[in-house]
């Protein structure tokens, strides 16, 4: 079942009317005196985010509008000193470890038929935590879960 979690406006040609009246016309200052500080800076995410002089490449504003559906609309504001976008959305946070499609009803032998770049930087991540003891796991299905996450990759000895 398609899921619609999130929609940008990148310009306002349907002259849609945004929170607190803002629009595409709003500078940097203007933005953080009427959202205060950004919620989250490219920095934030990774250094390799950033410009070739250590600049910011983009600041983004979040606001929970609906907590109990999640819903979300934000701001992307970029070195170009515009607003690159306007959002509308659900909450989505992915986590750091993500094996397990929910919406897909995912049984066990399609996991482990699937080989893509995600699955596999996940169980990657998975076999080192195991290994370093990062990971809580009952000891009982300990060594099973090891030879998933080895398996899967191929690099089981």
């Amino acid at each position: 079942m398609p899921v619609l979690s999130s929609v940008r406006w990148y310009n306002n040609k349907s002259k849609t009317e945004f929170p607190l009246g803002l629009d595409f016309s709003y500078n940097f200052e203007s933005l953080k005196e009427k959202l205060g500080e950004p919620g989250i800076k490219s920095s934030d995410i990774s250094p390799i985010s950033l410009n070739d002089d250590g600049s910011e490449s983009f600041y983004r504003w979040e606001t929970i509008l609906d907590n109990e559906r999640s819903h979300v609309w934000g701001l992307e504001y970029t070195d170009d000193q515009v607003i690159n976008h306007f959002s509308l959305g659900l909450k989505f946070q992915k986590p750091a470890l993500y094996l397990y499609s929910e919406w897909g009803n995912e049984k066990f032998e399609k996991f482990i038929s699937q080989h893509n770049f995600d699955r596999t930087a996940d169980l990657m991540f998975l076999q080192w935590a195991i290994e370093r003891d990062l990971v809580t796991i009952s000891n009982s299905n300990r060594s099973e879960r090891k030879e998933v996450a080895c398996y899967r990759m191929g690099t089981c000895s």
